[in-house]
């Protein structure tokens, strides 16, 4: 889960980008819903990670790269 006002949102909401909401539609890591994103998205967001450097970036990455062999991943927001 992922709050608005986490320091995790503000660092890496332009790094996970368009996914997909709970409407079906594309829109931006969104905090008051469900984004999902599909494997085929997962190199792009490792590559913004790997430029942005923020804190935790490696672990995030590493989880990432086990997400691209199941059927990508949510972000659920509260």
């Amino acid at each position: 889960y992922v709050s608005g006002e986490s320091d995790f949102y503000k660092v890496y909401k332009d790094i996970f980008g368009i996914g997909l909401g709970s409407n079906g539609k594309e829109s931006i890591f969104d905090y008051y819903d469900v984004t999902y994103y599909k494997p085929e998205k997962i190199d792009d967001i490792i590559k913004r990670a790997a430029e942005e450097k923020p804190e935790g970036y490696e672990i995030l990455t590493e989880w990432l790269k086990k997400a691209k062999s199941y059927n990508g991943f949510y972000i659920m927001g509260m």
